[in-house]
């Protein structure tokens, strides 16, 4: 992917169980650190795992997630593990703003 390429995708996420999709823009991992607190995003491992969740910030290595059902729960996993990433365009509400 070049510097002036921007790739957009509609993306679906699951919040309490509602599958909605959203408009997010992929990313390389180096560019997390530019990424808003707080934001919707959905990691993609060399190995073609996934991992979606809020963005909380960094820790060493690390890529703190907060889950997208339960903001009291947060996984950090290590950067060298994530191949690229899509960030959310705009704001998507927490877990318990969600309405069907």
């Amino acid at each position: 992917m070049s510097e002036d390429e921007e790739v957009r995708a509609e993306v679906g996420i699951k919040i309490n169980g509602v599958e909605k999709d959203y408009e997010m823009v992929l990313r390389e991992t180096y560019e997390i650190e530019d990424c808003e607190d707080g934001k919707i995003v959905l990691l993609l491992g060399h190995d073609g795992s996934q991992w979606t969740g809020r963005f909380r910030g960094t820790s060493d290595e690390d890529i703190i997630l907060e889950s997208l059902d339960n903001p009291t729960s947060r996984i950090a996993l290590n950067s060298d593990g994530v191949g690229m990433y899509f960030e959310e365009i705009k704001e998507i509400p927490y877990a318990e703003e969600v309405k069907e």
